[in-house]
């Protein structure tokens, strides 16, 4: 199934890991691998995500020009992923940024914190309200050019990402 991809009206399907899709943007010292997961598990494909930063400093995993889509009637961005960790993650973000975002500047995108615990973690995160980090504007939801789960800190272990979508 392809990103943005609409299965009911109040839900927007932006990643579908089941079937081995992968998110098209990764930086270095961000690994993403589609794999099989136990077989007599009826969702049989996740994304692996990997963060070891080597030279880098952070990294990132995510999804450039997320489709002809509008978020605007959105609430929530809303995620299934394993932390297979025995410790909670190092906080890492979810950004999202707008045609208007300036590339590279961090200030001028939205950046929604997430702490994963052990084992298998739902994420809803409010997206009613998108304001930039440095609060000057509001994103526009209409205009969403690119969304990534940014890592300052690597990660223990590998997490195990199954879907993202937007609901009403």
């Amino acid at each position: 199934m392809l990103a943005g991809s609409l299965l009911a009206a109040d839900k927007l399907v932006l990643l579908y890991g089941e079937d081995g899709t992968l998110m098209n943007n990764c930086s270095e010292g961000a690994k993403q691998t589609a794999v099989e997961k136990n077989a007599s598990s009826k969702d049989t494909m996740c994304i692996e995500i990997v963060i070891k930063f080597g030279e880098a400093k952070w990294a990132w995993c995510g999804w450039n020009n997320p489709g002809d889509f509008e978020w605007g009637e959105y609430k929530k961005f809303k995620f299934v992923i394993i932390n297979t960790s025995k410790e909670n993650t190092p906080e890492f973000y979810l950004n999202i940024k707008d045609f208007s975002s300036k590339s590279g500047d961090r200030e001028d995108w939205a950046e929604l914190p997430i702490v994963l615990k052990p084992g298998k973690n739902e994420i809803t995160l409010d997206i009613s309200v998108l304001t930039t980090k440095n609060k000057e504007r509001k994103l526009n939801k209409d205009e969403i050019k690119f969304w990534h789960f940014s890592f300052r800190e690597e990660l223990k272990a590998p997490v195990y990402l199954w879907n993202v979508w937007l609901e009403k």
